[in-house]
């Protein structure tokens, strides 16, 4: 499944490996950045559309943040609204299809949850997951205090 996510942001080349690399053109330059341009279309229509399965798992995406440049990268921000059984969790994987980059980011997401033992009897708790999704894929888990406002200090009164 990761090795799907690698070749979604590599470049196809024409060279061989026994050639001397070209200076690319500028021309070129303008041909890959539009190529990478769609890819990432492609990505964030497939995300979209898969809007009902993330709710399926528990989740709601709550922002994306895409970045356009020598590294692009595409990265939702999930925000749990329901925890799910593992019987469940199977189901909603089952029910994704062939995607394996939605496969991937659900699958991301429920061991996100449960990365929240970590944490237990503290005051940190399970906020958000962040993945990005780039040629080197990677998790992001927020976790964040649980404080009651009560317990914030005024600071116009010492």
């Amino acid at each position: 499944m990761l090795k799907a996510l690698f070749n979604i942001f590599r470049a196809p080349t024409e060279e061989s490996s026994d050639q001397a690399p070209e200076t690319p053109k500028k021309a070129d330059n303008v041909a890959d950045q539009a190529l990478s341009t769609d890819k990432i279309k492609a990505i964030v229509a497939e995300i979209n559309a898969h809007e009902e399965n993330f709710k399926a798992a528990g989740f709601l995406m709550e922002s994306i943040d895409i970045e356009i440049g020598i590294k692009s990268s595409i990265t939702p921000h999930f925000k749990q609204v329901n925890e799910l059984s593992d019987e469940e969790q199977n189901q909603v994987i089952a029910d994704i299809g062939e995607s394996s980059l939605i496969q991937f980011v659900v699958m991301s997401l429920f061991r996100s949850t449960k990365m929240g033992g970590l944490f237990e009897n503290t005051e940190m708790k399970f906020h958000r997951v962040a993945i990005d999704i780039t040629a080197t894929p990677s998790v992001k888990t927020t976790f964040v205090r649980d404080f009651k406002f009560e317990q914030v200090s005024d600071v116009t009164h010492h």
